[in-house]
Protein backbone atom coordinates (compact mmCIF):
# COMPACT_ATOMS: atom_id res chain seq x y z
CA UNK A 1 0.00 0.00 0.00
CA UNK A 2 1.01 3.57 -0.62
CA UNK A 3 2.18 4.85 2.47
CA UNK A 4 0.66 8.39 1.13
CA UNK A 5 -2.55 6.86 0.86
CA UNK A 6 -2.86 5.84 5.19
CA UNK A 7 -3.87 8.07 7.24
CA UNK A 8 -2.10 10.16 10.51
CA UNK A 9 -2.40 9.46 13.82
CA UNK A 10 -3.46 12.67 15.51
CA UNK A 11 -2.48 14.06 19.09
CA UNK A 12 -3.95 17.01 20.73
CA UNK A 13 -1.25 19.07 22.45
CA UNK A 14 -1.91 19.88 26.64
CA UNK A 15 -1.08 23.49 25.32
CA UNK A 16 -3.67 23.67 22.57
CA UNK A 17 -6.05 22.54 25.20
CA UNK A 18 -5.44 24.62 28.13
CA UNK A 19 -4.99 27.41 25.84
CA UNK A 20 -7.16 28.66 22.41
CA UNK A 21 -9.21 25.40 22.48
CA UNK A 22 -11.08 26.18 25.82
CA UNK A 23 -12.27 29.60 24.81
CA UNK A 24 -13.28 28.12 21.61
CA UNK A 25 -15.13 25.35 23.16
CA UNK A 26 -16.92 28.19 25.41
CA UNK A 27 -17.37 30.42 22.72
CA UNK A 28 -18.83 28.16 20.06
CA UNK A 29 -20.59 25.61 22.54
CA UNK A 30 -22.74 23.02 20.59
CA UNK A 31 -20.57 23.36 17.27
CA UNK A 32 -16.89 23.55 19.00
CA UNK A 33 -17.09 19.85 19.61
CA UNK A 34 -18.05 18.60 15.22
CA UNK A 35 -15.53 21.37 14.06
CA UNK A 36 -12.50 20.13 16.23
CA UNK A 37 -13.42 16.52 14.82
CA UNK A 38 -13.77 18.27 11.01
CA UNK A 39 -9.84 19.34 12.11
CA UNK A 40 -8.88 15.90 13.43
CA UNK A 41 -10.16 14.18 9.91
CA UNK A 42 -8.24 16.75 7.94
CA UNK A 43 -4.93 16.31 10.12
CA UNK A 44 -5.71 12.24 9.10
CA UNK A 45 -5.16 12.84 5.80
CA UNK A 46 -2.88 16.11 5.84
CA UNK A 47 -1.14 14.35 2.83
CA UNK A 48 -3.84 15.57 0.70
CA UNK A 49 -3.80 18.86 2.09
CA UNK A 50 -0.34 19.33 1.52
CA UNK A 51 -0.91 18.12 -2.04
CA UNK A 52 -3.79 20.54 -2.63
CA UNK A 53 -2.16 23.65 -0.71
CA UNK A 54 -4.61 23.40 1.71
CA UNK A 55 -2.00 24.22 4.12
CA UNK A 56 0.77 26.56 4.62
CA UNK A 57 4.39 25.03 5.27
CA UNK A 58 5.77 27.44 7.83
CA UNK A 59 8.81 25.07 8.18
CA UNK A 60 10.47 21.71 7.77
CA UNK A 61 13.38 18.77 8.35
CA UNK A 62 13.87 15.20 7.10
CA UNK A 63 10.62 14.39 7.81
CA UNK A 64 8.59 16.09 9.63
CA UNK A 65 6.85 19.93 8.72
CA UNK A 66 5.27 22.67 10.87
CA UNK A 67 2.04 23.67 9.01
CA UNK A 68 -0.45 26.68 9.40
CA UNK A 69 -4.28 24.92 8.68
CA UNK A 70 -7.08 27.58 8.17
CA UNK A 71 -10.40 26.15 9.78
CA UNK A 72 -14.08 27.57 10.07
CA UNK A 73 -16.39 26.87 12.78
CA UNK A 74 -19.41 24.89 11.68
CA UNK A 75 -22.35 26.29 11.34
CA UNK A 76 -21.09 29.49 10.18
CA UNK A 77 -21.19 30.94 7.41
CA UNK A 78 -17.80 31.83 6.56
CA UNK A 79 -14.48 30.20 4.52
CA UNK A 80 -11.91 28.62 6.43
CA UNK A 81 -9.72 31.27 5.22
CA UNK A 82 -11.97 34.16 5.57
CA UNK A 83 -13.18 33.11 9.20
CA UNK A 84 -9.45 33.88 10.90
CA UNK A 85 -9.13 30.41 12.65
CA UNK A 86 -6.14 28.84 12.25
CA UNK A 87 -4.58 25.40 13.96
CA UNK A 88 -0.66 24.62 13.69
CA UNK A 89 0.28 21.11 13.23
CA UNK A 90 3.42 19.22 13.48
CA UNK A 91 3.62 16.77 10.94
CA UNK A 92 5.96 13.37 11.96
CA UNK A 93 5.94 11.80 8.44
CA UNK A 94 8.32 9.37 9.68
CA UNK A 95 5.87 7.79 12.30
CA UNK A 96 2.89 9.02 10.85
CA UNK A 97 1.81 11.46 13.86
CA UNK A 98 -0.06 15.34 13.29
CA UNK A 99 0.71 16.97 16.48
CA UNK A 100 -1.97 19.31 16.41
CA UNK A 101 0.25 22.31 18.42
CA UNK A 102 -2.21 25.09 18.86
CA UNK A 103 -5.17 26.56 17.71
CA UNK A 104 -6.37 30.03 17.65
CA UNK A 105 -8.36 32.90 16.33
CA UNK A 106 -6.16 35.92 14.65
CA UNK A 107 -7.78 38.03 16.92
CA UNK A 108 -5.50 35.79 19.85
CA UNK A 109 -2.99 37.21 18.27
CA UNK A 110 -0.35 39.98 19.77
CA UNK A 111 -0.19 43.25 18.47
CA UNK A 112 3.46 43.31 18.22
CA UNK A 113 4.13 40.06 16.27
CA UNK A 114 3.30 38.75 13.03
CA UNK A 115 1.43 35.71 12.71
CA UNK A 116 4.00 33.79 11.46
CA UNK A 117 6.55 35.32 14.06
CA UNK A 118 3.65 34.11 16.66
CA UNK A 119 3.77 30.91 15.56
CA UNK A 120 7.12 30.08 15.32
CA UNK A 121 8.09 31.47 19.04
CA UNK A 122 5.53 29.37 20.33
CA UNK A 123 6.49 26.11 19.04
CA UNK A 124 10.41 27.03 19.80
CA UNK A 125 9.48 27.74 23.49
CA UNK A 126 6.60 25.30 24.37
CA UNK A 127 7.64 22.14 22.12
CA UNK A 128 11.01 21.84 22.11
CA UNK A 129 11.35 18.41 21.13
CA UNK A 130 9.84 19.14 18.34
CA UNK A 131 11.14 22.59 17.19
CA UNK A 132 14.94 20.28 17.27
CA UNK A 133 13.14 18.31 14.11
CA UNK A 134 12.96 21.06 12.10
CA UNK A 135 15.75 22.44 10.32
CA UNK A 136 16.89 25.75 10.04
CA UNK A 137 17.03 25.93 6.18
CA UNK A 138 13.44 25.40 6.22
CA UNK A 139 12.48 28.61 8.12
CA UNK A 140 9.60 30.38 6.04
CA UNK A 141 9.35 33.61 7.82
Amino acid sequence: MDQSSQNYSVLISDYAGKHFIKSFAKSYKSNWGETLQSIINTAERIDNMLRFSRVDLLKYGDSSKLVKLDFAVVGRKQSPKKSGNRSILFIDEQVRIVHILCVYAKTDLPKNQSETQFILQTVKENFPQLWGKLEDNGDKS
